[in-house]
């Protein structure tokens, strides 16, 4: 069965996935992708979403490789795109 590719803020935390990129997105601006590249939210990537902001699941905690942790909200994690891990 082939991973389903979705966008980072619909993961459930504990959920898995590799980076695959950005959406094209008008709203992205340059600078927030360039800050998502420094953070280390780059392809092929692993990325795992280790907690979830109380009551309205915002903002999230991501790992991204085995060491990096950075929080997001929500809005901002709907334009990077992943690849879920069966």
């Amino acid at each position: 069965m082939p991973a389903l590719q979705n966008t980072l803020d619909k993961l459930q935390k504990g959920q898995k996935g590799f980076i695959q990129g950005f959406l094209n997105n008008p709203s992205l601006d340059t600078p927030l992708e360039q800050r998502f590249l420094e953070f280390g939210f780059i392809e092929g990537a692993c990325c795992e979403v280790l907690h979830e902001g109380f009551p309205h699941r915002d903002p999230i905690a991501v790992k991204i490789g085995a060491t990096i942790t950075v929080a997001l909200r929500r809005s901002e994690a709907a334009a990077i795109l992943v690849k879920l891990l069966p």
